[in-house]
């Protein structure tokens, strides 16, 4: 038996159209973004009645701007939609006859997610899709995009070139029989399919035998989906599929037995921007076996990088053959399913009717915007790494980014800020799936919001911070030198918010953090370390105000009278004394005890503060020698000792102050370290706890053969044999759907400079050579960093190649 069947109808394509030209009764304008003030395009706007009747709508531009035509005067408010975002009708206002007036639509949008519905084992389908909260959400965003679908399917404005096949499939298998693929091309100016109304199909089904005898297929396009009828007739449910965990689905199947032919399926949105992926549908009551599998189709969207959706690619499944079965004995005879037809099409290309290329099904498109706070600020000259792609792309004043010609497949986004970097809080981390021809939104924030202020200022700055944590404003910045860009390491920050003088210490960057409640009108000004005792109001202070709530950043220059340090003295100076400050009797840290280091004299040198966790580090002179050190703090009593280094020597002291006089030793030597490895930091950055760190000394204990013998047991890393002598490392983290991913190696910097970049690695003799076991032989090594993680890596060593890890070797020959 073989049946004659066609595919009758799909979904509509989504266009962006462009303004149309002004008349009377018109509304012209531009939607914004009433957090941001800036415009927000690609959104839907419609022109409402006070009753509710919609009277017009327009797709905003690129720059947000929109133009309806009311048809008659009246009042009207105006309603923007835009996927992945709630948003508000305007305010009443009126048009007056041949009026054309301008409006703002000042829309309140806030990014929503689908990550919170989950299917519950209660869930049932139910009439309606606006009859509970979960269904309600993802109908919502489902009929955004097909009222922009319908909307854009009724316009004049684009050209599309289309490959359209019908093709053969065993009905087992899927797989295309020899020979049985015909392929057509054709362009065309407004979708190619058309669809019956949505009546006619609720009365005579979704599969229907024409004069001819012959059955015609109709699948839902987006008039169907969104009319009463198909509404009435269908419940609704959420569904999910384990192996598209990125996915939520509103599924849909027909609640009367009406006895014709109709249709059930998916509407699949993604979970982090609710954006419409894929509509799923199958046959249900055909004139079919109800075994017979894949009578139904797909349709993929893809948003275009100008903001237009169209129908990437489509297909539809209908019988082709079948063939009695059976009937041995008496028993009844059965019909089996051989071959299946399918009927469908993918876009090649867009253009507009002017010629212009919007898009092409070559090249995947990433776009999207970074934000600052909760998405109410553009992140602007924030830096987006593409792993493991290479490539990199800075945002806009606007915080927006786009990329093009990328490759199919899912990558990782790294997103990096200055800001961030100087708060010491890692970068932001997405993934995206991209497919040929399409565009991907991405929308990433940075966190920097009251709440996260607060966070950090009741955890990481210290107690003197906790009378602010719960309405803080965490400021921030650098300290320079006037008229040099090099920051000033250990600088002194004195400020005032109306509760007396206070005083932060820079770290060995440069970099000071403090909290001030918020919207506090603050005095601030640094000094170098000499100046700790300096009056603020002697030091001309910057006069500020402390964000609402969030983070407030104000580089600052040394204070023109701030006491200097001779600068013979500073020369050869490296960071040799370093500490902690504690209560004797609790242990508990002490953070802004003031710590002063004087020479065999009896001359000051140098002066700092304790930061929250109760550190210091003091820069001395590299010669050797003995010196004094002065410890104060609030309420406690202060302390004098001595230490004395041997050149080159790196000296840990903890130091114990009390409210009693003291019957201990109050300095206590607890480390000693020498060498090269003390100058080029390595010590100081393995005591952050960031990293896997390897001294000689753990190298001679564990005798290794090659360099890679010394990643055996490193966290995140794992050993990748090129050949029988040779070998490199890679980061287990990093994988794809086929498994590891041995193609991107860490970046190596040998003795402070790049020996190899990371990234993808090179083939055959180039990647033997470029191995880790020929850049350097274990023997030579002092000491060893290994960063997996992306915010493991200092500043210093990141960058675009830095996506695959981070290995810093410093040789014996090195220092």
């Amino acid at each position: 038996m073989e049946t004659h069947a066609r595919q009758v109808c799909g979904l509509a394509l989504l266009a962006l159209g462009t303004a149309l030209p002004t008349a009377a009764q018109t509304v012209v304008g531009t939607v914004i973004d009433e957090g941001t003030g800036l415009p927000v395009p690609g959104a839907f706007v419609v022109l409402e009645s006070e009753a509710g009747e919609r009277r017009a709508s327009a797709l905003a531009g690129d720059d947000g701007r929109f133009v309806l035509r009311a048809g008659t005067g009246g009042r009207f408010r105006l309603l923007a939609e835009l996927i992945g975002y709630a948003s508000e009708r305007s305010a009443p206002f009126e048009v007056g006859p041949e009026a054309t007036v301008e409006r703002t639509a000042s829309i309140r949008v806030r990014a929503l997610s689908l990550d919170g519905i989950r299917v519950e084992s209660t869930s049932r389908c139910r009439a309606g899709p606006g009859s509970g909260p979960a269904t309600a959400r993802l109908w919502e965003e489902a009929r955004k995009a097909l009222e922009v679908v319908r909307w854009s399917d009724a316009q004049d404005l684009l050209r599309l070139h289309v490959t359209r096949h019908r093709r053969v499939l065993d009905a087992n298998t899927l797989q295309m029989t020899d020979a049985a693929e015909s392929r057509t091309q054709g362009i065309y100016r407004a979708s190619p399919f058309q669809s019956l109304p949505a009546d006619s199909l609720a009365k005579a089904g979704y599969v229907q035998r024409d004069a001819d005898d012959a059955l015609n297929f109709y699948a839902p396009d987006a008039d169907v989906l969104l009319s009463e009828s198909f509404l009435d007739l269908h419940c609704f449910r959420v569904v999910e599929d384990a192996s598209e965990p990125d996915l939520i689905g509103l599924g849909f199947e027909p609640t009367a037995a009406t006895g014709v032919p109709d249709v059930g399926g998916v509407l699949w949105l993604a979970r982090g921007t609710a954006e419409l992926s894929h509509l799923e549908f199958r046959y249900l009551r055909t004139p079919f076996p109800d075994h017979w599998s894949h009578l139904g189709g797909r349709v993929d969207f893809s948003r275009l990088a100008t903001g237009i959706w169209v129908v990437e690619r489509w297909h539809i499944r209908m019988p082709h053959r079948a063939r009695p079965e059976g009937g041995v004995a008496g028993s009844p005879r059965s019909t089996v399913l051989v071959t299946v037809a399918e009927e469908g099409g993918v876009l090649d290309r867009v253009e507009t009717l002017s010629g212009e290329v919007l898009a092409r099904a070559t090249g995947a498109t990433l776009i999207g915007v970074a934000t600052r706070a909760g998405g109410t600020e553009a992140l602007r000259e924030a830096t987006l790494e593409l792993y493991p792609l290479g490539r990199s792309v800075s945002t806009g004043p606007d915080g927006t980014f786009r990329v093009a010609g990328l490759p199919e497949g899912r990558i990782a986004v790294v997103l990096r800020h200055p800001d961030l970097d100087l708060l010491g809080l890692p970068p932001v981390e997405a993934s995206v799936n991209l497919a040929p021809g399409a565009a991907r939104r991405l929308e990433l924030d940075a966190g920097l919001t009251a709440e996260s202020a607060s966070h950090l200022c009741r955890e990481r700055l210290g107690p003197e911070a906790a009378d602010t944590a719960s309405r803080a404003s965490v400021v921030f910045g650098v300290v320079r030198a006037p008229g040099r860009d090099a920051p000033e390491p250990g600088a002194v920050v004195h400020y005032d918010f109306g509760s007396g003088s206070r005083r932060a210490l820079a770290d060995s960057a440069g970099v000071y953090r403090l909290c001030a409640p918020a919207g506090a009108a603050i005095r601030i000004a640094a000094t170098t370390p000499v100046g700790l005792r300096t009056d603020l109001d002697a030091l001309g202070p910057t006069r500020m105000e402390a964000a609402p709530g969030g983070f407030t950043r104000l580089d600052l220059e040394l204070s023109r009278t701030s006491p200097g340090i001779v600068a013979d003295r500073r020369r050869g100076w490296s960071n040799a004394l370093f500490g902690a400050v504690m209560d004797e009797a609790t242990r508990r840290p002490l953070a802004s005890a003031a710590v002063r280091m004087r020479d065999a004299s009896g001359a000051p040198i140098v002066e700092t503060l304790t930061d929250g966790e109760g550190r210091f580090v003091i820069p001395h002179p590299g010669r050797g020698g003995s010196y004094t050190l002065e410890v104060e703090g609030l309420g406690y009593a202060g302390v004098t000792g001595d230490v004395s280094f041997d050149e080159g020597e790196e000296v840990r002291v903890d130091v114990l102050l009390s409210a009693r006089a003291f019957e201990l030793d109050p300095l206590v030597v607890t480390a000693r370290r020498r060498g090269m490895l003390v100058d080029a930091g390595f010590y100081e950055r393995s005591d952050r706890g960031f990293g896997h760190f390897i001294d000689r000394t753990e190298i001679e204990r564990r005798i290794p053969a090659r360099t890679t013998d010394l990643f055996r047991n490193v966290p995140g890393y794992r050993v990748l044999p090129l050949g029988p002598f040779n070998s490199d490392v890679r980061l287990t983290t990093v994988t794809t759907l086929q498994g590891m991913n041995d193609s991107c190696q860490p970046k190596v910097i040998l003795d402070g400079v790049v020996a190899r970049a990371g990234g993808r690695m090179k083939q055959g003799a180039a990647a033997f050579a470029n191995s880790l076991d020929n850049i350097v032989n274990p023997a030579e090594i002092e000491g060893m960093e290994v960063y997996g993680h992306a915010s493991q890596v200092p500043a210093v060593y990141g960058g675009i190649d830095a996506t695959c890890g981070v290995i810093v070797i410093w040789t014996r020959r090195g220092g």
